[in-house]
């Protein structure tokens, strides 16, 4: 059994807190009833993601800087609210998506001690981080998505932007 498998109920009340977050700051106006509840009320990771949750949390260290590339946001704002760890939370958001980056970083302000989880927009082939930037670097259910020899791309940046004995 997965650690995942152990706290499904901690998970899905996780996911209702940061629904409930999103709801007072007007996620029902700007989504409408349909998309919100059903953001609200979804659990807030598949089981069929547990494998890769648990080797996130198996093979990082659970404190420190970090960056995670294109996983499930609600994931680094549950990592965050339990470890000591600072998260720089990146995706590609193109323009529509990139509105609601505001919104996910007041979520993560209200769930967790501020400065803990950052979003940027930047892509994971080529972000905009300096060299040996992070000791920590992730991306789950991400590297499949990437076109053409996306995935060779985003391990040499990956690569690049890890510290010397980074993981």
């Amino acid at each position: 059994m997965s650690f995942f498998q152990h706290r499904e109920g901690e998970l899905y009340r996780f996911r209702l807190e940061i629904g409930w977050c999103n709801l007072r700051a007007g996620g029902l106006r700007r989504l409408g009833v349909q998309k919100t509840l059903g953001k609200l009320l979804q659990p807030i990771l598949s089981p069929q993601r547990f494998g890769e949750y648990d080797a996130v949390l198996r093979h990082l260290p659970r404190s420190g800087r970090m960056l995670d590339v294109g996983s499930p946001k609600l994931f680094d704002l549950w990592l965050a609210s339990r470890y000591p760890v600072e998260i720089v939370a990146t995706d590609v958001w193109p323009p529509p998506v990139a509105e609601y980056l505001p919104a996910w970083s007041m979520r993560a302000q209200r769930r967790t001690p501020p400065g803990k989880v950052r979003f940027v927009a930047t892509d994971g082939t080529a972000t905009c981080f300096r060299d040996g930037a992070f000791p920590s670097v992730f991306a789950i259910s991400v590297i499949e998505h990437i076109e053409g020899d996306g995935d060779r791309r985003f391990l040499d940046e990956a690569a690049r932007l890890l510290t010397t004995a980074g993981r």
